[in-house]
């Protein structure tokens, strides 16, 4: 490569990154050791009375009569067979192939107690094997040293492993307390967390300029993601409940900025739908009934409807981004991004789109670590860099610290990272969450 002014710069940024993570990971998290090794046994526990049961249920007497000396009670195709065709009941989410899908989501909505039992099982193994005898396997002397890595995705986005704590989970309350209990700051610390609110709907505005998304940006009064939720949905205002708006930002918002369409997004709108109540305590399918919306086909009609006016009518700037930076990249071979990195070879719509905004947020929280990673040497801190997940940054955190750390943050990551590029034209928030002192990660707050 030529260093050109800005590929030195990126070139740069990645040097003292890596460093910077790097002490990040020789410092590390502390693992709850007595906590895993007493969870696991417990959960083995758990587990063995539930198969136990399960094995004598109505169901899988069914299914095992159904399949004879072939059962298996592992196979996702038995499975869908079972539920799709044996028992008639109505799919609420498809595979890419066009398949009734057996995927957590999908089966979440089916009112059988073996199934929800079956689900259950799933995620307490998981939680048991990738988890907490995953942590027991990388912990020294109580410490977990996660690899950050900056030279692994295409999009200059970071990836960690051994372990992943990227991948811990957070929406099933059960699991995300089991998992996240066991991890916690040095003694007499607490975890601070910081966390950049929406930046890659933000950092998009800096490259696409759509007049709608900037204003969803800068005004916060407004709300997209409430906004599709009623659109989908077909509600007013007052309906809306946090769950309901979750579904219209992860199942089609977040979705179509990264390339989704109308029939995926349909598909895991419906299956949430089942769960979902309204403000007034209506459940969601008895409101989408008396809107006339009785089955999956009728909702992915109007879903296809609903994509059709978010990019031909609302957010046509961004549309006509999309395009001419496609355009661009078939006619070079390659894009350049903002904060100064080459990405070339072959990539598809998607990555072409995706890579330089996932890319160029996650080189605003880069170097912001690199900076308080700066002043913590200098200043001799007792706080330290442990985790970094994205767009969160996470410190243990001596009390008589908290504040100080908090401030220094906020300041880096609001102010000086705008100073330091100034293409960044909409604002950035940061939103602190924390335990109290000694307690897990589960109880930040």
């Amino acid at each position: 490569m030529k260093f050109t002014p800005k590929t030195l710069d990126a070139y740069k940024l990645m040097h003292e990154g890596i460093l910077s993570l790097a002490r990040a990971e020789r410092n590390g998290i502390c693992c709850d050791v007595d906590y895993c090794k007493g969870m696991i046994k417990h959960l083995d526990r758990q587990i063995a009375r539930m198969e136990s049961k399960l094995k004598d249920s109505e169901f899988i007497t069914k299914w095992r009569r159904q399949y004879g000396q072939k059962f298996n009670m592992g196979s996702n195709t038995q499975l869908a067979d079972m539920l799709y065709n044996v028992m008639g009941i109505e799919p609420t989410a498809y595979t890419v192939k066009d398949n009734p899908s057996t995927d957590a989501d999908a089966l979440s909505s089916i009112d059988i107690p073996e199934i929800q039992d079956m689900l259950r099982i799933k995620e307490l193994e998981k939680a048991k094997t990738t988890y907490l005898e995953g942590f027991l396997r990388e912990q020294v002397d109580g410490i977990i040293h996660t690899n950050f890595n900056l030279h692994l995705a295409r999009s200059y986005r970071p990836s960690t492993d051994s372990p992943n704590l990227a991948n811990v989970p957070s929406r099933n309350p059960e699991i995300k307390q089991i998992v996240r209990n066991a991890i916690k700051a040095r003694p007499g610390h607490k975890l601070v967390c910081a966390d950049f609110k929406g930046i890659e709907v933000g950092i998009s505005a800096t490259y696409n300029h759509d007049p709608a998304l900037i204003k969803y940006v800068n005004d916060k009064s407004l709300d997209m993601h409430r906004d599709m939720a009623m659109m989908l949905y077909m509600l007013e205002k007052a309906q809306i409940t946090k769950q309901i708006r979750h579904s219209g930002k992860n199942e089609f918002v977040f979705p179509q900025f990264y390339g989704d369409w109308w029939k995926s997004c349909a598909s895991s709108l419906w299956a949430s739908a089942h769960s979902h109540t309204l403000s007034d305590g209506t459940p969601l399918m008895k409101h989408l009934t008396m809107k006339k919306i009785k089955t999956l086909e009728q909702f992915e009609k109007h879903v296809e409807k609903v994509e059709k006016w978010f990019w031909e009518d609302n957010f046509h700037v961004y549309t006509k981004w999309k395009k001419s930076w496609l355009t661009e990249y078939e006619k070079n071979g390659y894009f350049d991004t903002l904060t100064g990195f080459r990405c070339s070879g072959v990539m598809d719509r998607k990555q072409v789109c995706n890579y330089p905004v996932q890319g160029s947020a996650f080189h605003i929280m880069l170097q912001c670590i690199i900076w308080l990673d700066e002043i913590m040497l200098r200043d001799g801190w007792d706080s330290r860099i442990c985790n970094q997940i994205y767009d969160d940054l996470m410190i243990d955190c001596h009390p008589d610290e908290e504040q100080l750390v908090k401030d220094t943050m906020n300041y880096l990551m609001t102010t000086r990272v705008k100073e330091h590029w100034q293409w960044i034209n909409v604002p950035l928030e940061v939103e602190f969450e924390q335990t109290e002192v000694d307690q897990s990660w589960y109880h930040k707050h």
